[in-house]
């Protein structure tokens, strides 16, 4: 029985990836360029050219600044910096959520992550300075590679002069609702401070409140601010498409979950 649940498992989670990726500006573009291609060897030009033009439309869209912004500031903004110590009274752990990691052998392990894994890592580092008695939890697995990304994550605080006594480590969470689990799992009613993309916590911080913790947001990498003041902002590029792609993908996880919660 549990191993037809882990089956069972493995195959929504990659069920919610490749919907994720279908639908996401890219995946998106791509199916429906695909598509226009395929139209026009089957002699439906027409409706090729039709579907060719839509998917350098939906490319062209969402890679611009003020789409972007449009998209993810208003997750972004919803919850401030911490700041106040006063907040932090109490506090048993201090999460950062995984944001996965590339392998540099001839760079510092730091180097490692990506540059929204490194901003949450040094957030939750200056988080934890600030509340004395609590640890600092790393998480997310990686099932192409030897090392987990919440390995790397330690080794990166380490570097980065954290106690490795304070820090607790989940290999196996693959998305956030698995990290909040886990979570839950350690720390129970105590508080926590949860740490992660500023786009991304509007959703981890509902994760939370359904599982019943006592959570604080500490959001870091803050992408729209003074994104969108200046002309070039209109100018297609590949870092606003990014931008465009994860708020999109923000909203298709909170979808996925009450889905999930309806079910």
């Amino acid at each position: 029985m549990a191993g037809r649940d882990l089956e069972e498992s493995s195959m929504g989670y990659a069920i919610k990836k490749l919907i994720g990726w279908c639908l996401s500006p890219l995946g998106l573009s791509v199916l429906l360029l695909g598509a226009g291609l395929l139209a026009g060897f089957m002699r439906r030009r027409r409706l090729g050219r039709g579907l060719v033009v839509a998917g350098f439309i939906v490319l062209l869209v969402f890679s611009l600044g003020p789409v972007a912004d449009g998209l993810s500031r208003p997750l972004e903004q919803r919850y401030q910096a911490l700041m106040p110590p006063a907040l932090l009274d109490g506090v048993a752990a201090v999460a950062v959520l995984g944001a996965g990691y590339e392998p540099e052998p001839a760079r510092p392990v730091t180097a490692w992550l990506p540059a929204a894994g490194l901003e949450r890592l040094v957030e939750g580092v200056r988080v934890l300075r600030l509340a004395p008695g609590s640890r600092l939890v790393v998480s997310g697995w990686d099932a192409a590679r030897s090392l987990s990304t919440a390995e790397v994550m330690e080794r990166a605080a380490v570097a980065l002069g954290v106690d490795p006594t304070r820090i607790v480590r989940f290999d196996t969470p693959r998305d956030t609702a698995e990290e909040v689990a886990a979570l839950h799992t350690l720390v129970g009613a105590q508080k926590v401070v949860i740490v992660t993309s500023a786009e991304h916590m509007p959703r981890a911080m509902e994760l939370a409140t359904q599982a019943g913790l006592d959570a604080v947001a500490a959001p870091a990498s803050v992408a729209s601010v003074g994104s969108a003041e200046s002309g070039w902002s209109w100018i297609p590029s590949s870092e606003a498409l990014e931008r465009s792609s994860a708020a999109i993908h923000e909203l298709l996880g909170r979808i996925w979950a009450r889905v999930v919660e309806l079910t």
